[in-house]
């Protein structure tokens, strides 16, 4: 896979923030998508996830895009899903969770993982 300009460490940060979004641990995500926990564990530690991987999170996860997984590209997301993404981040830098931990449980998060009702 050619890598070229790639942010490995926005990657990194940007595939934890998915999973803590859908308040899951490791584990837990890696059983929602349907891989093995190593697997998962590669990705989270910086190996590319396949496109096989990008499919399946396309699937599971209804706002995933990996134009904004691989390279920050968040045209794709709505603005709703960028609230929670800024949240989350801005929770972090004050130093109320660390990547890893689960965010606070609030009704938006629960539905992340699925479409919203219309």
């Amino acid at each position: 896979m050619e890598t070229g300009n790639w942010d490995k460490d926005g990657y990194i940060k940007r595939i934890q923030l998915m999973r803590r979004v859908l308040d899951m641990n490791q584990t837990e995500f890696a059983a929602f998508v349907g891989l093995a926990y190593k697997k998962w564990n590669h990705y989270e530690n910086g190996y590319p996830i396949s496109r096989e991987t990008a499919f399946i999170l396309k699937e599971k996860i209804y706002w995933f895009s990996s134009d904004w997984l691989w390279h920050g590209d968040t045209r794709a997301l709505s603005g709703g899903i960028m609230d929670q993404l800024r949240a989350a981040e801005a929770a972090e830098r004050k130093g109320r969770f660390k990547i890893g931990k689960s965010l606070p449980i609030s009704k938006v998060q629960k539905t992340f993982g699925k479409r919203p009702k219309k």
